[in-house]
């Protein structure tokens, strides 16, 4: 396998397109070699361009790393810079989430918005959380909507009334605790497909 160092001038700041010794690079460059770069802002300025170079370069069997941000697409790792294909919804998949065991939430979805409270529980049970702080994010996040946190939006409300009414701050911590319990308990989400049939 080749690699071919690009020089860090190889784009200019100013343009979207490649510049000459770009060109030529990508002339010189054949199925199993590798493309690296020093750094993605050294290399382009545009992500979409960016991406587009790199999903080009897969096409033709070529690889790109780059040195700085440690991305690598001839590792699963990697892959996520390439670019995404189009599904008949308008959502945007990455086929290689499956290769790294990660699941694909279309935005707003309940799963997702279900996810992303089961993966809060673990940081309140770790300590890294006050029972106060992960009641303000579910509710800051999700506020009253999600079925799934509910509880834990009432109890945010809670704390602040607790100088009014009959219930201790140890009261309610205790509950913000047995609530994260049962989100860390179950953490495994129903997934939405990642890939529609087309």
């Amino acid at each position: 396998m080749r690699s071919m160092q690009a020089a860090a001038a190889a784009s200019s700041p100013t343009r979207t397109t490649c510049a000459p010794s770009s060109k030529a690079c990508y002339a010189f460059l054949a199925e199993g070699d590798t493309l690296v770069v020093p750094s993605l802002d050294r290399y382009g300025r545009c992500l979409k361009g960016l991406v587009t170079v790199v999903a080009e370069l897969r096409e033709r069997g070529v690889g790109f790393t780059s040195l700085h941000e440690n991305l690598d697409t001839t590792t699963p790792g990697g892959r996520p810079a390439r670019a995404p294909r189009r599904t008949t919804t308008s959502t945007t998949c990455f086929p290689q989430h499956s290769e790294l065991g990660l699941t694909f939430y279309p935005v707003g979805s309940q799963a997702g918005q279900e996810a992303t409270a089961r993966a809060l529980a673990p940081h309140k049970l770790a300590g890294e959380l006050t029972p106060r702080e992960f009641t303000f994010r579910i509710h800051q996040r999700h506020g009253h909507e999600l079925p799934l946190t509910e509880r834990l939006a009432e109890l945010d409300d809670e704390y602040d009334i607790l100088e009014y009414g009959d219930r201790t701050v140890d009261q309610v911590d205790a509950e913000v605790m047995a609530e994260a319990r049962r989100l860390a308990a179950h953490p495994a989400v129903p997934a939405e497909p990642t890939d529609l049939p087309s």
